[in-house]
């Protein structure tokens, strides 16, 4: 079972959906 693969697409997931709430609030990037 590959988890560190599974966890660099959940990163990677989270990255996009914070890159997308930022351009809505900037207020709400907090650099990750």
């Amino acid at each position: 079972m590959p988890l560190s693969s599974g966890f660099i697409a959940l990163r990677l997931a989270l990255t996009a959906v914070r890159k997308k709430l930022a351009t809505v609030t900037p207020g709400m990037d907090t650099g990750y």
